[in-house]
Parts: C-alpha cells; structure tokens; sequence
C-alpha cells in the first residue's frame, strides 16, 4: 500500500511539474509578445508612412513581421540552437535600434569555444533582459547608448552577460522588482524558467544583477547542452 501510495505522490507531482512546464512556456511566449512593443512597432511604421518614407515603411513591416514569426515559431520548443536564440535576438535589436533613431548600438560576442549551431539554449531567455535594457536603460539616454551581450562558457555553464550604460538601478530606477509592470513581469518569468531549468537538470541556473559606475549588468547562467544531447535525452 505505501508502495502505491508513494508511486500514486510521484506520478502526481510529474503531472503537476509538466503542467507547470507548459503554463511557464505559455506564459513566457505571451511575455514576448509585449504590446508596448507591437503597438510602438506600428507606431514607427504608421509615422515613416506619414512622413513619406514608403521604403523605411516597407523595411520596418518586413522586419517587423520577421521578429513575430520567429517568435511564434520558436517559442513552443524546449530549447532551440543558439545560433537560431541571437538570430531572433539581433532582429528584435535592429527594431529598436532603428525605432529609438540610432540612440544606441549594440555588440553580440561569442566566445570561440562555443559552437552556436550545437549549443542548445531556452527559446527567448535573454530577451526580456535586453527588453529591460532598452526601456529601462538606453532609452533613457539623449545619444550614445549601449549595449553588450556576451556569451561564454565554462566546463559546465553557459554564461550570458547583458550590460547596457543607462541610468542603472542607483539612479533611481529600479529595473528588477516593484511595480514596473513590464519590467517585474519579463524577468519574473526568467526566474520561473530557470527553476524549471534547475529541476529538470542539474542545478545551476542563475539570474545575477550587478551595478555598474555607469548602467547594470545582468547575468543569466545556463546548463551547457548540446544537440546531440537534447536529441536523445
């Protein structure tokens, strides 16, 4: 009897982590599709069309359209290629970038050791940090804002580095809890998937804030996993 019991408390707590699984999935997909961010989106095509800029227009829908198809595309899977997560990531930048007039640039470093095509990672983890360095960091800025996504590796680890050169959190802007909304909401459900990360694997994934002299840096660290494993876990 303790036997079925005990198999009976296992197969429930599974039942209720895969359900888990999924909401955070779906949750996080919604989360991606911010509505600040489509209704700017459409905002910048609407006043390139009302200044005659029919090309720019045309350029932005198409760009546009390309970041929601990927994001629909990739948001349902486990985990996708790291080449596919900085594709996705560097189109929603060149957006922002060109809705925000070139007030910031950007720079994605990878380091050599790791292979981006064999390097598999959660769809979409590091957008809502970037999210949070535009609005809450660059935007912010008049000119000559910054952002710096690095990724690197160690034996066990990827690690991912987010630094951006905006007001930062001690200048009164408080870009990681409290009633933000959209600020508290994207990286709260960051959290949640690397809980889930930390229970489906071995322990390690993390979410680090460091204060810079001149903006924040923030630091995601994931389970190294490659295709081959995924593919025949």
């Amino acid at each position: 009897m303790n036997r079925k019991k005990k198999n009976a408390e296992r197969r429930r707590r599974e039942a209720e982590f895969k359900t888990l699984i999924a909401e955070t999935r779906m949750k996080a997909l919604r989360a991606q599709m911010n509505p600040h961010f489509i209704f700017n989106s459409l905002n910048a095509i609407s006043n390139f069309m009302a200044n005659h800029q029919l090309d720019s227009a045309e350029d932005y829908l198409m760009r546009f359209s390309k970041v929601i198809r990927m994001t629909l595309e990739n948001s349902d899977q486990a985990e996708i290629s790291l080449s596919d997560d900085l594709k996705i990531l560097e189109a929603y930048l060149q957006l922002e970038k060109t809705r925000l007039k070139d007030r910031f640039s950007y720079e994605i470093r990878v380091s050599d050791t790791i292979d981006l095509d064999e390097t598999m990672v959660p769809p979409l983890i590091l957008q809502p940090i970037v999210e949070n360095s535009i609005w809450h960091g660059v935007s912010r800025l008049e000119s000559n804002g910054r952002i710096i996504i690095t990724v690197d590796r160690t034996s066990e680890s990827l690690v991912c580095h987010v630094e951006d050169n905006g007001p930062g959190r001690r200048n009164g802007q408080n870009r990681t809890s409290g009633a933000g909304g959209r600020r508290s909401l994207g990286l709260h459900l960051t959290r949640s998937r690397l809980d889930i990360l930390n229970e489906e694997r071995l322990p390690g994934a993390n979410l680090l804030f460091t204060d810079l002299s001149n903006g924040l840096r923030v630091t995601i660290t994931l389970p190294l996993l490659h295709r081959f494993e995924h593919e025949y876990d």
